[in-house]
């Protein structure tokens, strides 16, 4: 009974042979689809998602309402890579700024 209402192909799809055309078409369309639809889907969702949760604001109110010392950690963590760089680089300004300076006074 089930083979008459389903046929006798597997997978209990009738016209759909398991190993050729009708099967792959419809699965390439349905994977087509879904590509071409995803990327307008989260387009849109993005923009409402930041909208409605407002995360830019939240997020400045967040860093704003930080004491000092907890702002400087988190400040610093982002630079401590490149931290040796920025204290030679402000040495080597400051050292070339002195001799201008010393050279504009006449010292």
């Amino acid at each position: 009974a089930s083979t008459r209402a389903t046929g006798s192909q597997p997978g209990g799809v009738r016209g759909m042979d398991a190993g050729g055309g009708s099967w792959n078409e419809a699965r390439a369309a349905a994977s087509a689809v879904v590509v071409e639809g995803v990327p307008r889907i989260l387009d849109a969702s993005s923009g409402f998602v930041e909208r409605s949760m407002d995360l830019s604001n939240i997020i400045a109110q967040r860093i704003a309402d930080l004491p000092a010392d907890q702002f400087e950690k988190m400040l610093h963590s982002c630079f401590q890579e490149d931290e040796w760089m920025l204290i030679t680089l402000g040495g080597v300004l400051g050292f070339f700024l002195g001799l201008a300076q010393a050279f504009a006074l006449g010292a």
